[in-house]
This record gives C-alpha cells, structure tokens and sequence, in this order.
C-alpha cells in the first residue's frame, strides 16, 4: 500500500525484515559527495482532492512541523561537518513535500563533500543512528531513549542498504518496516517525535497514521 523509494527485503535467517521506508539515511557517489534527506513532518492525505490540497499546504507552512524538520537538518549537518571537507557542506533544499498513498511527508536535503580515505566504519561512527529518530541533543536524546524503553528495538530505526565495491553506497532509515516470524507473528514499530508543545493524543494519532502503510487503515486501539 505504500511504494516508496527504499524498500528492502531481507531474508537471511528468521525474522524476515520487510522495509517500505520513505526515508534515506545517506548516499555516497561516485565523486564522493554524501547526501542525506532528513524527514520529519506528517500530514494525512485527505478523502478528496481539495482536502488532500489544505492538508499538504497546512504540512508545508506549519511552523511546529517546520521546526522540527529544521532541528533535524542542524543535527545532520553537524554531523556530516566531521567527515566532511570545510567549505562543502550545503542545504540544497528544504521542507520539500513527499506524497505517499497513506501520508504526506516533510523533507529536505542536506549534502557535502567526503573527506578522503573514509572508512565505512568512520561514517557510521559519525552518522549513525540517524538524527531524525534520535532528536537533539543527539547523545543526551539516546540517554533518555535507553532509560525510557525497557526493550531493544531490533531493526527498527536501524540503517538498512548496500555497498558496491566502487564505494558508492546508500542506506535507508529502518522506519515502516516489519519482522515477519516463522512463527506466523509479525512486529512492526511506529513512533513521533515529541518536542516541547507535543500533545499526547497528537502523537498518538501521527503513530496510528503511520501504521497505515502496513494496515491501510489505522489499527485497533486496546
């Protein structure tokens, strides 16, 4: 229900892991230039045409959403500023609109030069995990996280891609994604960020939107 740009099926042992996540952690080309595109800021779609138009406008100019997403590209760019040269780093966009059969999505683009010589390890010490699921401050948030949640999350919020022998590469953020079990269970996690005028029944809702890519319509509340 939901075709997006960085699906990925995994199938090496049990769980399964099934991603559809709209989300790109980070890209490497050929020239070596790295390019992430933080999302943050959801919206439904609507019924009609026209509400679907109000709902994608309201994403796009709501300074709540907009503020978050601009968190999120500080921290990123940060982050990429340690492995990168100084002078190349650049937002080449910002608060972008991604369209999808369940939400719409706030987006933007963060790019810069690689230092040379990188190690794959050295990148993921540097980027890893993504900004957008962790927020700001980075290590003070993962703290927090640790504390808070008395499971591991297992693939969720994870990186998941490939690495071509040329260097190139390119990794998602392990978001909507399932672990389908042998056992016939499937597990499949979904979170928001909460900043400081979240509301609890706000971020609720967004998780119940979210679920949509795997359920078409938001699941039972218990």
């Amino acid at each position: 229900r939901q075709p997006v740009k960085y699906g990925a099926l995994i199938a090496l042992g049990d769980p399964v892991v099934l991603s559809r996540s709209p989300e790109l952690f980070f890209e490497i080309d050929a020239e070596g230039m790295i390019e992430t595109h933080p999302m943050k800021g959801t919206a439904p779609r609507g019924a009609t045409k026209a509400e679907d138009k109000r709902l994608k406008a309201f994403l796009l100019n709501d300074e709540k959403n907009q503020a978050e997403n601009r968190m999120i590209v500080d921290l990123l760019r940060n982050d990429i500023s340690l492995i990168s040269e100084v002078g190349t780093l650049e937002v080449p966009e910002l608060f972008r609109i991604e369209s999808y059969p369940t939400v719409h999505q706030m987006v933007s683009r963060v790019r810069a030069k690689l230092l040379p010589d990188l190690t794959i390890r050295q990148i993921f010490a540097a980027l890893f995990p993504c900004g957008s699921i962790t927020g700001a401050p980075k290590i003070r948030a993962m703290e927090i996280l640790h504390d808070l949640e008395g499971t591991p999350r297992d693939v969720y919020c994870g990186a998941i891609g490939w690495i071509a022998p040329s260097g190139t590469m390119r990794f998602s953020v392990a978001i909507r994604t399932i672990s389908l079990f042998s056992s016939g269970e499937a597990v499949y996690n979904i979170g928001g960020g909460v900043v400081f005028d979240s509301t609890a029944e706000e971020e609720y809702q967004e998780c119940l939107l979210k679920a949509r890519y795997a359920t078409g319509t938001p699941p039972i509340s218990t």
